[in-house]
């Protein structure tokens, strides 16, 4: 069994978690779920870890989107200090980011200032 998890260890894509990666890397899953000791696993073993690694791949996945949401609420309060429309109010959500970038007054104020923020506010969220 293995005792070092490799980088890329998770597929990005739920589709290839498919039967051949589940067989290649199940040496790894004893560090992941329990009841794990054969060297050479069973059909039913290796499907297991296949779908105990779709519900961690799961898991990163909202991680990562959640982590996404919160550094485009950071921008968008901290390094452009943007404010819901007509208030001195700082947005709380990413919703309160989408109503200000969304405000037709907002984003004709300042073309260029306000395609540069969005741009990075976007890059943010697919980072």
């Amino acid at each position: 069994m293995a005792n070092t998890i490799p980088k890329k260890l998770f597929p990005v894509i739920d589709n290839d978690f498919n039967e051949n990666w589940a067989r290649r890397t199940y040496p790894y899953a004893h560090m992941f779920t329990q009841g794990v000791d054969a060297l050479i696993p069973s059909d039913l073993c290796v499907n297991n870890w296949r779908n105990r690694a779709l519900q961690i791949g799961l898991e990163l996945s909202n991680i990562g989107k959640e982590a996404g949401k919160e550094q485009v609420l950071n921008v968008a309060k901290c390094l452009y200090n943007l404010k819901m429309p007509g208030t001195d109010i700082s947005p709380n959500c990413i919703r309160d980011v989408l109503r200000i970038v969304g405000d037709k007054q907002w984003y004709n104020d300042n073309k260029n200032s306000r395609i540069n923020q969005i741009y990075m506010m976007v890059y943010g969220i697919l980072r």
